[in-house]
């Protein structure tokens, strides 16, 4: 059987990034979490249906609205914070998750403390 896992994350009880890496032992996926003494407990550990399910509770309607007038689709909103690119956002405690390039890029801003979605944006 062929298959493929995206990449390995983690975030800790403050938002934060966390490094993880994946191993292979035998025929079971090993996730391994490398925590220091900043690392708030805690951790989240790339689940999979958590983020959408939470993602799509902390939607409101005016950014329900943003997505639409965009064109984004709340299905690639939650593909992109799942399995995009991670980057400290401009604003302290948000994350900028982004996937795609030029304008086909699409940005979703999330605030790390309480996983709002503040905006996404396309191009």
């Amino acid at each position: 059987m062929e298959g493929s896992f995206a990449p390995p994350w983690a975030t800790d009880a403050a938002g934060r990034a966390v490094p993880t890496s994946f191993t292979v032992s035998g025929q079971a996926l090993v996730q391994t979490i490398h925590s220091n003494s900043t690392t708030q407990f805690p951790v989240v550990a790339d689940p999979f249906w958590i983020p959408a399910l939470a993602l799509m509770a902390r939607l409101s309607g005016h950014v329900a609205g943003r997505l639409a007038q965009r064109g984004i689709s709340q299905q690639l909103m939650q593909q992109v914070v799942q399995n995009g690119k991670r980057s400290r956002g401009n604003q302290p405690n948000t994350s900028v998750f982004s996937q795609g390039k030029g304008k086909n890029q699409i940005r979703v801003v999330v605030n790390d403390r309480d996983g709002t979605i503040i905006t996404a944006t396309k191009g």
